[in-house]
């Protein structure tokens, strides 16, 4: 997996030693101008771009030398929900996403299996203490008629002792003692196993611990000297925490965020804590690596992080204390403004002339945190793609690779092994390997359940349509996942030419929908390829007013409105191999219409549309239609079929870019558009869309660029 971050070497070879003080190459120790600790830093960048794969590296290359904490977020049920009310239900009395995130914090670096280096393991006290409070004296509500368990029984009788206590310690230090150490014994045996994560344990011990020194009346604690200290009032320090658990378990808004907000500085400290000033300077920082983090717990987590992250040290004379280097992953677009390119990370973080970094009060909360975008995946990178994979790097292919990856690292990756050829899709590594697409979609579409709703859905050009074609409720529009995965702005900043109405692909990402639309196809014989396209063609007959059956021309007359749900209905009419019967009448009766520049749009969409399962047909039948029979003209439908014949196939993801001047572009795309445009009879005073077509869309085709995004002159007006 690593080898998908191989376009970001400056990340690897540059900014990691940089922020770690340390070349884990060469062992050379580097000056860093960051002596109170680097700023947090966010990587930015498409899915499967190569952001896991940093992080998995980054933590292969570190986690024998020093303290390090890999998080997948989105791979485990604890942190986040692309559902939004299954994210809510991760809001429980006794715990939250954040906390459980930051216990896999703690228990990663305590668990860290350090075998180089000078600091073997890290300890913590001031977290573990409220972590294990907020577990274990929270119990859900059993109701009136249920008789304690032996948790609540315990944990009542440890919060009792605790609101008693007054500053000094327990007014009963012996019972304390026993109270704290039964809690402790009650907690661990309900607690852990299948109801807490692997080491609660060792979180309970660590309360404990700190619980039972409190108990010696007299003796203080550091760690609860230290929440004593951060909390206000003058109320003793035990009822200081219990006020923080009650804050927790309340509704109030921002209360358990505040309570979250302190266990985060808590974090910081244990972590600092473990590191005098001979370890700051023998010593290189642990290192956290957080993947795939979402809006809401950038909101809930990164945000206040930050913040307790430039604050921590605030209470030291000399402010050096040791941040852990974090570095932290998010889905979005990388070359969005304010975001700094990954490529130059060191200029982006780099040292300032008043050298700020030296005095970290001095720099706003808000430059704490550092976002480096990762660029798509250029022509350039493609070639060396190729190269690698021992492929001549010709047009062809360069061309395939950025239509069907757009700029995503991983799949421009795949397609490069595969030699992005025409059948690059379907390659398939060895006998029962998943194809090409398969394997790119599981990097795109990584949830199985997402996976297989977008496959119906890939055809649709409208959400009701892909319900008509089997989405599954619970995937549509406002209440599933699907809806956010699929329905994401085109990569290439392209729009659908009849988006002005209700034709906009479900599947936003040109590149996405080709790889469903392959995956769909190879499903069985073609069998569930005609179903979804069956009923897709059904649900915009009905549309058009005509139901199952309607022909090319019928329920669609001026005035009818059904004119643009017949096109949509040609597109899947297409799909099924009803070109020349249906899609080509339709196409020859709306010419006379002498709405060109609307002609050319309905052109396109159908020849848009995926090739039938059989392929692209051979040739076409040189029968006249009914509408060739009305105005005498037989050669205009001889040239519609061949232009109509000829996008298409262009139309086609893998498909070959014609060369400029190439014959092929004359004969059976310019050569068509002049004939229509001198038989057409556009209104006084307007262009002729068709001629200007002819003289253009050579050029676009030979540029890479395919239906339905060519240039449509007068922008599908009535011209």
């Amino acid at each position: 997996m690593a080898e998908q971050s191989w376009d970001l070497p400056d990340v690897r070879r540059l900014l990691l030693p940089w922020l770690l003080r340390w070349d884990v190459h060469t062992g050379v120790w580097l000056k860093s101008p960051f002596p109170h600790g680097a700023p947090v830093v966010e990587l930015v960048g498409d899915r499967a771009t190569g952001k896991s794969a940093l992080l998995h590296w980054a933590r292969e290359q570190h986690h024998t030398r020093l303290p390090t904490v890999h998080v997948d977020l989105e791979a485990s049920r604890w942190f986040t929900s692309p559902d939004e009310r299954a994210r809510a239900a991760l809001d429980t009395p006794h715990s939250s996403p954040v906390t459980h995130l930051l216990f896999r914090i703690e228990y990663g670096l305590t668990d860290s299996r350090v075998t180089q280096g000078r600091k073997h393991t890290l300890t913590f006290s001031r977290l573990p203490l409220m972590l294990g409070l907020l577990r274990a004296l929270t119990t859900e509500d059993a109701g009136e008629d249920r008789p304690p368990d032996q948790l609540s029984e315990a944990a009542a009788a440890l919060e009792g002792v605790m609101r008693a206590a007054d500053a000094a310690g327990p007014e009963d230090p012996e019972r304390a003692r026993s109270v704290v150490a039964a809690w402790a014994e009650v907690a661990v045996a309900v607690l852990t196993g299948a109801l807490a994560p692997p080491g609660f344990a060792q979180v309970i011990a660590a309360a404990r611990e700190t619980l039972t020194y409190w108990s010696a009346r007299g003796k203080p604690d550091p760690a609860l000297d230290w929440w004593a200290g951060r909390l206000p009032g003058v109320d003793s320090p035990t009822r200081k925490l219990l006020g923080l658990v009650d804050d927790f378990r309340s509704r109030e808004p921002g209360g358990r965020g505040r309570v979250e907000e302190h266990l985060m500085a808590a974090l910081l400290a244990d972590i600092a804590a473990n590191y005098g000033w001979v370890d700051r300077i023998r010593c290189h920082p642990p290192l956290l690596l957080l993947d795939n983090l979402d809006e809401a717990l950038r909101e809930r987590w990164l945000d206040p992080y930050v913040r307790q992250y430039a604050a921590l040290g605030a209470d030291t004379r000399t402010r050096r204390v040791m941040r852990p280097v974090t570095l932290v992953t998010s889905r979005g677009d990388g070359a969005r403004e304010g975001i700094v390119p990954a490529a130059c990370p060191r200029d982006s973080l780099g040292e300032t002339e008043t050298g700020q970094w030296t005095r970290p009060d001095r720099v706003p909360p808000r430059q704490w945190l550092t976002r480096l975008g990762i660029p798509a995946a250029t022509w350039d990178d493609a070639k060396e793609m190729l190269r690698e994979a021992g492929h001549g790097a010709t047009t062809e292919r360069l061309t395939r690779m950025t239509r069907l990856g757009a700029g995503r690292t991983g799949p421009m990756l795949l397609l490069a092994r595969a030699g992005a050829g025409e059948e690059a899709l379907a390659h398939r590594s060895g006998p029962g390997a998943p194809s090409v697409a398969a394997r790119i979609l599981e990097l795109l579409l990584p949830d199985p359940a997402v996976r297989s709703a977008a496959l119906p859905a890939a055809p649709a050009l409208d959400w009701p349509a892909a319900c008509a074609a089997g989405v599954p409720l619970r995937h549509q529009p406002t209440n599933g996942p699907t809806a956010r995965a699929l329905m994401r702005p085109y990569a290439n900043g392209t729009v659908w030419p009849r988006g002005r109405g209700s034709a906009l692909p479900v599947v936003r990402d040109p590149a996405l929908r080709a790889v469903l639309l392959h995956v769909l196809r190879e499903q069985g014989d073609g069998t569930r390829w005609r179903q979804v396209h069956e009923r897709l063609e059904r649900h915009y007959a009905a549309r058009t007013g005509g139901g199952e059956g309607t022909g090319p021309g019928e329920g669609t007359g001026p005035g009818s409105g059904g004119g643009e749900a017949e096109m949509l209905r040609l597109h899947h009419a297409m799909a099924l191999g009803k070109w020349n019967s249906e899609a080509l009448p339709a196409l020859h009766r709306r010419f006379g219409e002498r709405r060109y520049a609307r002609w050319l749009l309905d052109l396109q969409l159908l020849a848009a549309a995926p090739a039938p399962y059989e392929g692209y047909p051979e040739s076409w039948s040189a029968e006249e239609c009914a509408y060739c029979a009305d105005d005498g003209q037989a050669g205009l439908h001889r040239e519609m079929a061949s232009l109509l014949l000829s996008l298409w196939r262009l139309a086609a993801p893998p498909a070959r870019t014609p060369a400029p001047g190439a014959e092929e572009l004359a004969m059976y795309v310019t050569e068509p558009l002049q004939v229509l445009g001198r038989a057409a009879v556009p209104a006084a005073g307007m262009s002729n869309p068709l001629a200007e077509a002819a003289d253009t869309w050579s050029g676009e085709l030979s540029q890479g660029r395919q239906p339905p995004f060519l240039s449509v002159p007068g922008g599908g007006g009535d011209g």
